[in-house]
């Protein structure tokens, strides 16, 4: 995958898509809909502003001594 103007690299050298889903803004309404802190409109996982900073999970994407599991069990999936 090569950087475009929608991705950047993290400081793990991971490709990371610059959109609402891993912006360090967006919150989550109790029933379940996405809004920005910034902007206090509702938004969608790929959307787009310049408003835009990566989330801490994404900032730590890529380093070294994590496992990846399956989602709702205990499997390894990645070690």
């Amino acid at each position: 995958m090569t950087e475009n103007k929608f991705t950047v690299r993290n400081e793990h050298g991971i490709y990371i898509n610059i959109c609402c889903a891993s912006c360090k803004r967006k919150e989550i309404n109790l029933d379940g809909s996405h809004y920005c802190t910034k902007t206090r409109q509702e938004v969608t996982g790929d959307f787009r502003c310049w408003r835009w900073r990566m989330s801490k999970r994404f900032l730590n994407a890529g380093k070294s001594g994590g496992v990846v599991k399956q989602k709702g069990t205990s499997n390894i999936i990645i070690k």
